[in-house]
């Protein structure tokens, strides 16, 4: 319970130690992970983030899912970069 709002939220674990749900009155949010560990689906009510990574861990594509519609972000790496130089919708890669 939290001890500012008295609001009771829920935590489940996967075997792995990871957090697969968090239940709190407003709602649920569900996480999905890949066997590398990474997290790979976030969803939160009816919306939705998927992440893709790429061989070498590195966050490369999400794609939101909405109320009947989607954005997909890629983002864009130099050599050695730990953080993106750009983030670029699936129309601006075109």
């Amino acid at each position: 319970m939290d001890v500012w709002s008295g609001a009771v939220n829920r935590f489940v674990w996967n075997l792995e130690g990871t957090l697969a749900r968090w239940d709190t009155p407003l709602g649920s949010s569900v996480y999905s992970y890949n066997e590398d560990g990474y997290l790979v689906r976030h969803t939160v009510g009816t919306e939705s983030r998927v992440t893709q990574h790429n061989s070498d861990g590195v966050h490369i594509r999400e794609t939101l899912y909405g109320n009947k519609t989607s954005l997909i972000l890629y983002f864009v790496y130099s050599v050695g970069c730990m953080y993106p130089l750009c983030v670029m919708t699936a129309a601006e890669r075109r």
